[in-house]
C-alpha cells in the first residue's frame, strides 16, 4: 500500500511535519515545500496529495496568510489536528549559550517566547521562514554566535544542541492545523464546519447572519474577519460551526451574503487539554 503524502511549509523537523505526523501516524511520506503558497499549489495540482498547514496559535492568533490562501486556491478542509508546541533554544554542538548575538526564528515562534526574549535585550532576532528552517540556516552557513528557536525534532534532525528548553511564553501553547486537500472528502463522523462569506454592504447585515445560525440553534465556534482585497473596508467572515452542512443554514446566509462557500466539512481535532506533548 503506498503511503500517504503529507506536504507541509518549511524544513524537515517543522512542526507542521510533527503535526502530519500526529494526524495521520507515523507511516506518511512528507513533503517539505518552502512557502505556504507551494504547499497550497503542489495540493492543488496532484490528487494524491495532501497539505498540513497552520491556521491559528493558542498564543499567537490565526495565520491570516492561510485563510487567504484557502480562498484563492479553492482546496478543500477535509480534517484538523491540535498540536502541543514546545520550543527550544538550539544551537551547533559546542556552542555555549553565553556566546549567543543572534536568534533566527519564524516571527510566530518569537511571538510565542517574546517573554524569553525579554530577558536577552542584547540579542538581535532575525526573522525567517520557518523554525526548521532557521536551523538549516544556522548548520549550513556555521554560525556559532547565533540559535534558532526550535523544535525538539530539529535539533536531532540537524544534530543540534539544546541550550534552553520549554521557553515558550505559556506552556499551554497549541497551533491548529487544517488537512486540506483537492476534494472535498467528508467522513461519517465529520462535526465541523468551516465558511467563508461576504456580507451585503448594508446596516445590520453581519447580525443577520448571526440571526441565521440562532435560528436554526447553530453552536458558532469562531467568527474572523478579512479584508477584501481590492475593496477597503469590506470584509470576507471566516467561521467554524460545530456540526454537519444543513441546507437550510446555507439558504438563510444567502439571503444576506453577497458570496458564500463550504471551505470543510470534517472531523473536529481532539480537544486541546487531551493533547500530549
Amino acid at each position: 500500500m503506498t503511503k500517504p503524502i503529507i506536504a507541509f511549509q518549511g524544513e524537515h523537523g517543522a512542526f507542521s511535519e510533527r503535526a502530519a505526523r500526529q494526524h495521520f501516524g507515523p507511516d506518511i511520506t512528507t513533503l517539505p515545500c518552502p512557502s505556504f503558497d507551494l504547499v497550497f499549489e503542489t495540493v492543488k495540482n496532484d490528487p494524491a496529495i495532501h497539505g498540513m498547514i497552520p491556521v491559528e496559535n493558542s498564543l499567537g492568533g490565526s495565520v491570516h496568510e492561510n485563510f487567504d490562501l484557502l480562498r484563492e486556491h479553492k482546496v478543500h478542509i477535509v480534517g484538523e489536528t491540535n498540536l502541543r508546541v514546545v520550543h527550544h533554544l538550539i544551537a551547533l554542538p559546542g556552542v555555549p549559550v553565553d556566546s549567543i548575538r543572534r536568534v533566527y526564528t519564524h516571527p510566530q515562534a518569537a511571538a510565542q517566547c517574546v517573554q524569553f526574549l525579554r530577558k536577552h535585550p542584547d540579542w538581535v532576532l532575525y526573522q525567517v521562514y520557518d523554525t526548521a528552517g532557521a536551523a538549516k540556516m544556522i548548520q549550513d552557513d556555521h554560525i556559532t554566535d547565533g540559535a534558532a528557536i526550535a523544535s525538539k525534532d530539529t535539533a536531532t534532525h540537524f544534530g543540534m544542541t539544546v541550550l534552553a528548553s520549554e521557553i515558550e511564553s505559556h506552556h499551554r501553547n497549541f497551533t491548529r492545523f487544517f488537512v486540506i486537500h483537492r476534494d472535498p472528502t467528508v467522513s461519517e463522523d465529520a462535526n465541523k464546519v468551516s465558511l467563508v462569506y461576504a456580507t451585503k454592504n448594508q446596516p445590520g447585515a453581519l447580525m443577520e447572519t448571526l440571526k441565521v445560525f440562532h435560528t436554526h440553534g447553530v453552536n458558532l465556534m469562531k467568527l474572523e474577519s478579512r479584508p477584501i482585497p481590492g475593496r477597503p473596508w469590506e470584509y470576507l467572515f471566516y467561521v467554524d460551526l460545530r456540526g454537519t452542512i444543513r441546507q437550510e443554514v446555507l439558504d438563510g446566509l444567502e439571503q444576506h451574503t453577497m458570496t458564500i462557500r463550504v471551505l470543510g466539512n470534517y472531523t473536529a481535532a481532539q480537544p486541546a487539554n487531551e493533547v500530549k506533548p
